[in-house]
């Protein structure tokens, strides 16, 4: 970037942006073909593999939920070596208890309408 004076130059014209798009464009088509854990009227928990992708993914495809739906709940989760990575996104009609729930695991915290467990 620091070849660039303005960021937005950077953006607009580094091939470096379009490639990171377009990546990130591949993990979120395979993360929204991942099977759905749980679903109801007011939530669902989607798993992706175990996979780097998908921990790069996770965030990203969750605020993508949240937005797309936005009555729901979502949960994306991720088996990691140490176990699971959740990605906890409230309604947005309803933006707070992603981080009073996630603080009920010894990794968990974040923002009252996003929050993660590690």
């Amino acid at each position: 970037m620091a070849a660039w004076a303005d960021p937005r130059e950077f953006i607009a014209h580094d091939p470096f942006v379009g490639d990171v798009r377009a990546t990130m464009g591949e993990y979120l088509a395979a993360a929204r073909r991942a099977p759905i854990l749980h679903e109801d009227s007011g939530a669902a928990a989607i798993k992706l593999p175990a996979l780097p992708w998908a921990r790069r993914a996770q965030g990203v495809f969750a605020n993508e939920l949240a937005r797309g739906h936005p009555q729901h709940a979502h949960a994306i989760v991720v088996e990691t070596p140490q176990g699971y990575s959740v990605s906890v996104r409230v309604p947005v009609s309803r933006p707070q208890g992603a981080d009073s729930l996630c603080r009920q695991f010894p990794s968990g915290g974040g923002r009252s309408s996003a929050a993660d467990i590690n």
